[in-house]
Parts: structure tokens; sequence; C-alpha cells
């Protein structure tokens, strides 16, 4: 007797040195709640509203210049000066403006070239200091119904006895919606 009781005890202390599956009480449960996001933008776009547009003039006899600013005044210099009061065509003469559209009060970058050549098909003429209305180094926010407008000038140069004809170019205005 006293063999059969060391096996049991034996026995007893084998089976509490083995860990066995750890049961759950029946009924428990747990749970948590995640989120899901999204957010839709309105779609960005460029719209062209004008063309930048110097209008009419006498041929010169010497290098002259038409400047049109981005609020659309006109100056010239040489005797384009003297010939920017003649009468316009209908289109006359002012800035080009742009509407950039987009979510309210987002960022964007502006990017404009740094010259336009416009042609009559067989002369040309430079469009250069392109300006604008952009603040902060051309980067406007948009305003609170999501809009800017974009206002841009130059200056042309007309060599003396520029081929007369009726020029026009197109130049490049990009925007970067930040």
């Amino acid at each position: 007797m006293r063999l059969h009781t060391s096996l049991t005890l034996a026995g007893l202390i084998a089976s509490a040195a083995i860990p066995g599956a750890a049961l759950a009480a029946p009924g428990d449960s747990s749970s948590t709640s995640g989120a899901a996001a999204a957010e839709i933008i309105e779609p960005s776009r460029l719209m062209k509203l004008r063309e930048l547009r110097f209008g009419a003039f006498a041929q010169p006899t010497a290098v002259s210049t038409l400047t049109v600013a981005p609020d659309g005044t006109a100056t010239g210099t040489g005797e384009v000066a003297t010939t920017t009061n003649m009468t316009q065509p209908p289109s006359g003469r002012g800035q080009a403006i742009f509407r950039i559209d987009g979510t309210a009060n987002r960022a964007v970058v502006v990017l404009l070239p740094n010259t336009i050549t416009i042609s009559n098909g067989t002369a040309t003429m430079k469009v250069d200091t392109i300006t604008d209305n952009l603040p902060n180094n051309g980067r406007p926010r948009l305003d609170a119904n999501g809009v800017y407008y974009l206002h841009i000038g130059g200056t042309l140069n007309v060599d003396a006895w520029q081929a007369p004809g009726s020029y026009t170019g197109d130049f490049t205005v990009s925007v970067i919606f930040q």
C-alpha cells in the first residue's frame, strides 16, 4: 500500500506542473468601436475669363513698349505712348483674368511664364515683365467661397517698323492646389 500512495502523490505533483488551457467563463465578450473618415473636396479648376490684350496702336518708327498692368491700366514708351488713346477694337485693351476654383481657404501655387511670344503669322513680338496680383510670392489662398481671381499683365516689346497685322499667341498658367 505504501507503493500505491507514492505513485498517486507523484501523479498529482506531475499534473500540477503541466499548465492546461485556460477556459473563459461562459458569456464573456468584449467589443469597441472604430471610426471611418473621408473628405470630399470640390473639384479644383482654372478658367480663363479674359485674354491679355494690348489693343491697337500705330506702327512705330522707333523701338517702343506697351505695358498693361494687372489692374488693366496701360502705359507706353516711345511712339506707342502717343497712340495709346486711339480708338480700340471691341475687345479693347486690358489684363488677362483667370478664375481659380476649389475648396474654401485652400492654398494654391501659381506658375506664370517669363515671356510670351505673339505672332501675326510672319512677324513676332515678345511680351515680358509678366506681372500679376498674386500675394505671398505667387501663393494665394482661395477665399471663403473657394475662389481667387488672378490678374496678369505684361510689357509688349514693339520693334521699329514692326509689321502691321493682328498678333496672337498662347501662354500657360499652372496652378498647384495645396
